[in-house]
């Protein structure tokens, strides 16, 4: 595995572990969630 800021721009990666405290996971968890919904939303 290597840091996410190594990976080089435009290439696909997956994210297989996402170190920190509790309160920075739940950060980015919230984060991830409202570009999801934001990526969804369809316009009528």
């Amino acid at each position: 595995m290597m840091p996410l800021t190594f990976a080089d721009v435009g290439q696909s990666q997956i994210i297989k572990r996402i170190g920190g405290s509790p309160e920075v996971k739940k950060h980015l968890e919230d984060g991830a969630k409202s570009r999801l919904l934001r990526s969804t939303r369809v316009r009528i």
